[in-house]
């Protein structure tokens, strides 16, 4: 029985990692698009359809009497819920976008198998180990493949500074790789199935 605890420990450590290692990997991603958000904003096409286009603005005063005390008390509750529901959804989505992020790996890596079995017959212990390997290296190209954006710095003027910018994405790119990589060594040592890995 205690045994059992331990590998669910053990099994919580390694899926925080996945949960965290999913995370940053999505900023990595927002990240590299935030460098390029500039050059969208300029494109006239873009300017023309999607952003909302100016309209006359009229000047008109409003008078601005007191509030009543029934209002006030109606805004200080709504004000206080809609905090604890924030509160709520920042504790839970966390995990719930790390258990989607896996569930949209797992499917890639399912999806991929008869291209690496070349549509071959395979067993089922053969599957689960190359979905998980499929999987391993998903995660790997998604941490690096940000990093090819490095060489548009050069050609486009970033909104922060070069320097930062390379920094900055290297710091995420290598972070997500050393995340991963424990995840992966916890669920090695304590022999905990790829399969309950996030």
């Amino acid at each position: 029985m205690t045994g059992q605890r331990s590998i669910r420990g053990w099994q919580k450590l390694a899926n925080f990692f996945g949960v965290v290692g999913y995370i940053l990997l999505a900023l990595e991603w927002v990240w590299v698009a935030a460098l390029y958000l500039p050059l969208l904003m300029d494109n006239k096409i873009f300017q023309e359809y999607i952003l909302p286009q100016d309209k006359a603005i009229s000047n008109d005063t409003v008078a601005m009497n007191e509030p009543s005390l029934l209002l006030t008390i109606v805004a200080v509750t709504v004000s206080l819920i809609v905090i604890v529901t924030t509160a709520i959804i920042l504790v839970k989505l966390p995990l719930k976008f790390a258990k989607s992020s896996h569930k949209i790996i797992k499917q890639t890596a399912e999806a991929g198998i008869p291209i690496f079995t070349r549509h071959q017959k395979i067993t089922k212990k053969k599957r689960k180990l190359l979905t998980a390997r499929i999987a391993l290296w998903l995660k790997v190209s998604l941490a690096i493949i940000p990093l090819f954006s490095l060489v548009g710095v050069y050609y486009i003027e970033p909104p922060v500074p070069l320097d930062v910018y390379m920094i900055v994405s290297l710091f995420l790119s290598f972070s997500v790789l050393i995340i991963f990589l424990l995840q992966y060594v916890v669920a090695y040592l304590k022999k905990i199935p790829s399969e309950n890995l996030l």
